[in-house]
């Protein structure tokens, strides 16, 4: 499995750059925008971990680049523009977790897809 290895906004910074490492050294491919696990086995789904900026484009243009009928996963959270275009391109939603932060934290409006364990 081929990673690819592109700068990624904010990487900089220690945390992010640990999660870039961590995906990496799972397998996943890494790009500018996007993060992805391929399947392990046959008939496995292709798993959205992270797209970064871009939201919808990128969501568009990884799906473009993916094998026709290939089985997508991803989580976005609800209040991300791109939660809409995913429903309206054929994703449905499968679960939905609360988010919970201290007073005053706000999601990133950059993350459109987010690891639900990593966010």
């Amino acid at each position: 499995q081929a990673v690819l290895r592109q700068h990624v906004p904010g990487e900089d910074q220690p945390a992010a750059q640990h999660l870039v490492a961590h995906f990496a050294g799972c397998g996943s491919i890494v790009t500018s925008h996007a993060v992805l696990r391929m399947p392990a086995q046959p008939g496995d789904p292709v798993v959205i971990q992270r797209v970064v900026d871009g939201g919808a484009r990128v969501l568009a243009a990884v799906l473009r680049a993916l094998p026709a009928g290939v089985e997508v996963e991803c989580c976005v959270p609800s209040t991300h523009p791109a939660a809409a275009w995913c429903l309206g391109h054929g994703f449905v939603q499968s679960d939905e977790d609360v988010w919970c932060t201290t007073d005053g934290v706000l999601p990133d409006a950059g993350l459109a897809v987010v690891h639900p364990g990593l966010w």
